[in-house]
């Protein structure tokens, strides 16, 4: 293996380009492919899974390329919260398929340009808010405020073993497309309330191409790839107001109010993702305890027996439980031993989560209620 990087030299002749790009439906991916077209840079999309390392060599044996870009990933949808009900999905993304193809890259002998992320980052004790002093390239990570946040630091400081990869620490990226909901300004425009707090930011505009031009030279190693300075919520709203709508209002809230309120975010995304399909229960004699997938038994047995309803609470992890034991959820449905029971999940017009007994059958065909 044979492979220049942090510079190839002047005398080098430079070789023809060709980009080899993962992350294709992404935003960044999609803009790296536009930015090939116009330069004039041949290009193709990887096919293969991330994690999945025989696809990447193929996409690798097909292509040919000079370089490889990785814009893939996990970050979740609607948000990051996603990541803490599916952190196995976000290790096999973020980590596993993220190390494959930097092993893939390194035993052909290629440079990969992996867009990361500055959110590992918050203010310290040696950062303090207001101070100017901020973080450098070699600092290690202190923020693990979330799963997200944690693979990417992980996964990070596991490249570094790696010479063939350029990082590029994305922080809070901004584009002249504000119709695109991934945009920082056009998603914190959707905001009730938004933190004001300074943070550097990224112009994709600015340093996508720059991002082109450090592949051609074979630069690696971790960059801040973030502008010079800081910007707060508040200032980027007001030149929002300013510039696109003048009858634009906006209100803060502090970190403590944050908080809460994503904790709240956390618990609708946990229903609406991980529990909007149906449940199944199904009653065995050996077991009281009816089996159930998802189980999510509580201690308290409070039960709201109209309608079979089962109310759900919030539990110090943020998550939505059920504030009943499966035990008295089959009993309450009148469920006999070999009987299966549908339960769907709902909401009432004071947007409480709930319950619902939707069916009941037994294995082999359909018993009455």
């Amino acid at each position: 293996m044979t492979i220049s990087t942090n510079g190839a030299s002047a005398a080098e002749p430079a070789p023809a380009l060709k980009f080899l790009i993962y992350g294709r439906t992404g935003w960044i991916g999609g803009l790296l492919g536009k930015l090939c077209t116009a330069q004039g840079i041949p290009y193709a999309y990887g096919a293969g899974r991330l994690e999945h390392r025989a696809q990447l060599e193929a996409d690798v044996d097909e292509v040919k390329p000079t370089h490889v870009f990785n814009a893939a990933g996990v970050t979740g949808r609607p948000n990051v919260d996603w990541c803490e009900t599916h952190k196995v999905e976000t290790i096999r993304a973020n980590v596993c398929g993220t190390l494959t193809l930097a092993d893939v890259c390194r035993g052909r002998g290629l440079v990969l340009i992996n867009y990361a992320t500055g959110c590992i980052f918050e203010y310290d004790a040696e950062h303090t808010l207001g101070s100017g002093v901020g973080f450098k390239e070699e600092d290690t990570p202190n923020f693990v405020g979330s799963f997200y946040s944690k693979t990417k630091a992980m996964v990070e400081e596991l490249l570094k073993n790696y010479e063939n990869v350029c990082t590029l620490r994305v922080r809070m990226p901004i584009s002249s497309d504000l119709s695109n909901p991934r945009n920082f300004i056009t998603k914190i425009t959707r905001y009730d309330k938004v933190v004001d707090i300074p943070n550097s930011m990224t112009i994709l505009d600015e340093l996508l191409p720059i991002s082109i031009e450090m592949a051609k030279r074979n630069l690696t190693g971790i960059w801040n790839f973030t502008n010079p300075g800081v910007v707060s919520h508040n200032e980027i709203l007001e030149m929002y107001r300013d510039y696109i709508d003048p009858s634009f209002s906006w209100k803060n809230f502090n970190l403590e109010e944050q908080a809460k309120v994503f904790s709240k975010e956390y618990s609708e995304i946990y229903l609406n993702q991980f529990l909007a399909n149906d449940i199944f229960v199904l009653a065995h004699a050996e077991d009281p305890y009816a089996s159930a997938s998802p189980n999510h038994d509580v201690d308290d047995r409070s039960i709201c027996t109209k309608d079979h309803r089962v109310k759900l609470r919030m539990g110090s992890d943020g998550r939505a439980q059920i504030t009943t034991n499966w035990y008295d959820l089959v009993k309450d449905a009148h469920m006999s031993v070999g009987e299966m029971a549908v339960f769907e999940f709902d909401r009432d017009d004071d947007d409480a989560f709930f319950i619902m007994l939707a069916s009941n059958v037994k294995m082999g065909g359909p018993v009455k209620a």
